[in-house]
């Protein structure tokens, strides 16, 4: 119920938006981090199944729009509604989560989510899906999906962590929560009535850890959007193939993000393993900055498994920490603390990436093949310059494109060097 990444090229390619590229991320992004620190007193006020349920008939109602969209901009439109409910699924999820298990059972399943067991399937089943049918199935197929989802939450019981406020008394404070500029005036003065309660931003385990999920998911979403790039546009290979060669990251992810929650929940330290799995991550980071078009099999392999092992192991240690450090009424607030701070860094790491891939692809293209029209390669799409260009252009466009994906790069391995440092505060 993600973004299937395999079919971006095939997006810039219909719309003729390669100069999009960023927004179809960093809009979901956006939205999503706008909309977490309300979810958090959502689901602090509200029922959880309720609130749950809402969220992911947002999540449905913007992947139709996507699905429909006639153009770029209502495509990016429906990313902005699929992030408002993607919202409060994430920390919806964990805050059930937190209410139907004693901390010391929660490390494995939060690895579970949190290494998301579904996205295994996402890519190859997204790449089959772009290449013999069309993009549009892989927003389509959440719908299904999401029926079956809301028809068993409509039917099971779902429990609350604390117990919930008569909606007489929230609705006097429901003006603050929804006025961003109240909001910015009123912070200081709302004390833990706010929106982010100072006693709980103010621990030092709460903010390291938020500090550390912002930088560590930085460094690993320039990995998650630039594969299927490099894969699709360099290596050559059509989007169903581009789906099966992201599978190394996604199962040791998967992998390590549940092996290390079982032995966090036995053992029950995690910093060790924060300081071990950021480690790991420095090294894949750097490993990634030397793709080029005759890396092997073996070798861009080994560069995501040791990535997706990284990752798993600490992308659920920040939610440990909050939920280790927190009293119950305060941890479905500090979830979506760290949540806001994730889907923020997205935005905002996803946008400086568009800016230095798109301005590198222009001057690498006047630079090494200056006889061809930059503008047409920017129109044709990420992919599809192959389809317009006679075959002794494409070399010159391919040295572009791998430059240009290679200095995309670059930021990924001194986010993932912040993230080791800022992750010994955590305990």
């Amino acid at each position: 119920m993600y973004p299937n990444d395999d079919a971006i090229p095939a997006i810039t390619d219909e719309f003729h938006s390669l100069q999009d590229i960023g927004w179809y991320g960093s809009a979901y992004q956006v939205a999503n981090a706008a909309f977490q620190p309300l979810t958090g007193k959502i689901y602090h006020y509200f029922s959880s199944k309720w609130s749950y349920f809402t969220f992911l008939v947002l999540f449905e109602i913007g992947s139709l729009v996507c699905e429909a969209a006639p153009s770029s901009m209502v495509l990016i439109l429906g990313r902005v509604v699929a992030g408002v409910g993607s919202a409060g699924i994430m920390s919806g999820a964990l805050t059930i989560i937190a209410a139907s298990l004693p901390l010391e059972k929660r490390p494995a399943l939060v690895g579970l989510v949190i290494g998301r067991d579904g996205s295994v399937f996402g890519p190859v089943l997204g790449g089959v899906i772009t290449q013999y049918s069309t993009w549009r199935w892989s927003f389509y197929i959440n719908t299904p999906i999401g029926g079956l989802v809301l028809l068993f939450l409509s039917w099971c019981d779902v429990p609350d962590q604390v117990p919930k406020t008569r909606l007489m008394e929230v609705l006097p404070k429901i003006h603050a929560y929804l006025d961003f500029v109240g909001f910015l005036l009123s912070a200081s003065a709302a004390g833990d009535d706010g929106l982010i309660p100072p006693s709980m931003a103010g621990k030092k385990p709460i903010w390291c850890a938020a500090a550390t999920n912002f930088t560590l998911i930085g460094s690993s979403m320039i990995q998650i959007y630039l594969l299927p790039l490099y894969f699709q546009t360099v290596a050559g290979a059509s989007p169903a193939q581009s789906g099966v060669n992201v599978l190394p990251s996604i199962l040791s992810q998967l992998a390590f993000a549940y092996g290390g929650g079982l032995l966090i929940g036995k053992f029950g330290y995690y910093l060790p393993w924060a300081a071990a799995g950021t480690a790991v991550t420095i090294i894949a980071s750097g490993l990634f900055t030397t793709l080029t078009p005759t890396t092997t099999v073996a070798q861009w392999a080994f560069y995501q498994i040791l990535a997706g092992a990284g990752r798993g192991v600490v992308l659920q240690l920040p939610l440990i920490a909050v939920q280790a450090n927190l009293p119950p009424e305060q941890i479905s607030v500090g979830i979506s603390f760290i949540a806001f701070l994730q889907f923020i860094r997205g935005a905002v790491f996803l946008g400086i990436g568009n800016a230095i891939f798109v301005g590198t692809l222009k001057q690498s293209l006047a630079h090494k093949s200056p006889n061809i029209d930059v503008a047409a390669v920017i129109d044709a799409g990420a992919s599809g310059f192959r389809k317009i260009f006679p075959a002794n252009d494409i070399p010159g466009v391919m040295a572009a494109y791998v430059l240009s994906i290679t200095r995309e790069f670059y930021p990924s391995p001194a986010f993932a060097i912040a993230a080791f440092c800022l992750s010994w505060g955590m305990g």
